[in-house]
């Protein structure tokens, strides 16, 4: 995809600019679909030459480089007539094209080559009149497309987008895929399982109340208190990898191993969104596992025992919680990460898609070619999350952002390690 997707916005930039009116060129980039309604309006569409374009956007920064690029766009015009209602054909051939680089880095070479070959056969079948009608053998020329294709992908592939901070910007051909419905629904029927897991396993009566102890009145607490929290908390990372199709048809084995290589990061996650709350209240009902923040049936289970409302938060950095495990320069590590994380953890679904993004992460497994399903779901997590994003008004720089946050789970994971070393 990486390497072949270009080559079909490629060709459809070519069909665009070589187009001879201004209606057949918002015909290719409507798909067919213009919303036309009298002919007054098709009359006002005029032809948007690439030099007008460039004039604009500043796509090629040399008059030679656009001269070369509107040439190829032309040659295709001219030589590929292969019309609207056919771009699947077209893009099932171009987007299983391989060369000998490219079939250097596929697990399945053979397989893919036999696709395309398919696909070529298709697309001569089906142009084998447009040859006739035309007397052009525009079927025999797939070769030549693919080939000014990738002349076209080179010279595009050159355009440096700058914002007007100077940060470069992603690269042109990674076009956004609408974020659907169908795919809004299943997020949330997985993150609907994600809190039904979670609110599964329920902390102890004695752990509870050494926690209401040290919220109430900063007692130290008891030196098994992070392990029982551990514990705890551990369980609902195994849930939650549980809740997950492709993770119960892994081997038992398979399964053991991807959990205990990444539930300390589910556990890093968890009291980071802790670290960020400002009082004792709100981190006692995120320990509960609940996250609406109009929910408060779980105060009735405490009114007896405590004021809920005089409880004060208390952060990791807090000998009376760390024991004293964390020198100087570890408090520091531990505030800069946090100045990442807790802004974003403070929004329940980037706190679930964090959790299940550090669950389903095998790369650190040496058979990592075993956990090939597990891999695929944790992708489509962050193209989906990538999409929504981009789909309400985030940016580029904004999931960036989310992904670095999610890189330093490690580092504060490491700090929660050191507090409970010895338990």
């Amino acid at each position: 995809m990486k390497n072949n997707v270009p080559l079909y916005i490629q060709y459809v930039l070519a069909k665009y600019f070589s187009a001879s009116n201004g209606l057949e060129q918002l015909t290719w980039l409507l798909e067919g679909h213009v919303p036309i309604e009298s002919v007054d309006e098709v009359q006002r569409l005029t032809r948007l030459s690439l030099s007008e374009y460039n004039n604009s956007l500043t796509m090629f920064m040399t008059s030679e480089e656009t001269q070369l690029y509107s040439t190829h766009c032309q040659n295709i015009g001219l030589f590929c007539p292969f019309p609207q209602h056919c771009n699947g054909l077209v893009a099932n051939l171009l987007l299983f094209h391989t060369n000998d680089t490219l079939s250097e880095n596929l697990r399945e070479p053979k397989r893919i080559s036999c696709i395309y070959s398919e696909a070529k056969n298709l697309v001569r079948a089906g142009f084998e009149r447009l040859d006739q009608a035309l007397e052009v053998n525009a079927s025999q020329n797939i070769g030549p497309l693919i080939h000014t294709l990738h002349k076209m992908k080179s010279i595009f592939g050159n355009w440096k987008l700058q914002t007007e901070e100077g940060v470069r910007m992603k690269p042109p051909y990674q076009l956004a895929i609408s974020y659907t419905d169908a795919e809004e629904g299943w997020l949330k029927n997985r993150l609907g399982q994600f809190e039904s897991a979670y609110l599964s396993v329920n902390f102890t009566a004695e752990y509870l109340n050494s926690l209401i102890d040290l919220l109430s009145n900063g007692t130290t607490v008891r030196e098994d208190f992070l392990k029982m929290w551990m514990s705890a908390s551990a369980e609902k990372t195994l849930r939650i990898l549980k809740m997950h199709p492709e993770f119960n048809s892994l081997k038992g084995k398979d399964q053991d191993c991807l959990w205990r290589q990444n539930f300390r990061f589910g556990l890093a996650i968890i009291a980071a969104r802790l670290e960020g709350h400002k009082t004792g209240k709100e981190q006692l009902k995120s320990i509960l596992g609940h996250f609406d923040p109009n929910y408060n049936a779980w105060e009735a289970d405490f009114n007896q025992q405590t004021d809920l409302n005089s409880l004060k938060a208390v952060y990791l950095i807090d000998t009376k919680l760390n024991r004293g495990r964390l020198d100087q320069e570890s408090v520091d590590l531990c505030n800069n990460t946090l100045r990442d994380l807790t802004p974003i953890l403070k929004n329940k679904e980037n706190y679930q898609l964090f959790m299940i993004l550090s669950l389903l992460n095998p790369e650190e497994i040496s058979n990592m070619h075993d956990f090939a399903e597990i891999t695929r779901v944790r992708q489509f997590y962050l193209k989906l999350f990538q999409r929504k994003m981009y789909s309400t008004g985030y940016s580029y720089i904004d999931y960036s952002r989310f992904r670095n946050a999610l890189n330093k789970v490690k580092i504060f994971a490491s700090l929660l390690e050191k507090c409970g070393s010895s338990n």
